[in-house]
């Protein structure tokens, strides 16, 4: 009985661990889309795991900012448009968002912030 106890516990934890690094690689993934402003690989491997940016946008960093700023930091236009237009109103206007774009200098993202934020 604590032979099945103790397999049972060391299989449960070995399963955990492939979950987190899975999820871990998937994140990996996602902000190297974000850098790489890649589209299509960033909804691909967000389909993969049956994943919504906002269901994964509080949770996820890249190099310490969110989604959205680690974007804006690395001039991923159309990246940051998309996922800009997936957030809701709320969290475009907590995240200073507009300024940081201003800052960036791109006028696709001022109007994509504006046009959520109206």
């Amino acid at each position: 009985m604590k032979k099945t106890m103790l397999m049972l516990s060391i299989l449960s934890l070995l399963s955990f661990s492939n979950v987190a690094s899975a999820n871990e690689e998937l994140f990996q993934t996602i902000c190297s889309s974000i850098k790489d402003n890649d589209r299509n690989m960033l909804r691909k491997t967000l389909d993969s795991g049956k994943l919504r940016i906002r269901s994964i946008f509080e949770s996820l960093k890249c190099n310490n900012e969110d989604m959205v700023h680690f974007a804006l930091s690395n001039k991923s236009t159309d990246v940051a448009i998309m996922i800009i237009k997936q957030l809701p109103k709320q969290i475009i206007t907590e995240g200073k968002y507009l300024e940081k774009a201003e800052t960036v200098g791109s006028s696709e993202i001022i109007e994509a912030i504006k046009s959520r934020i109206e």
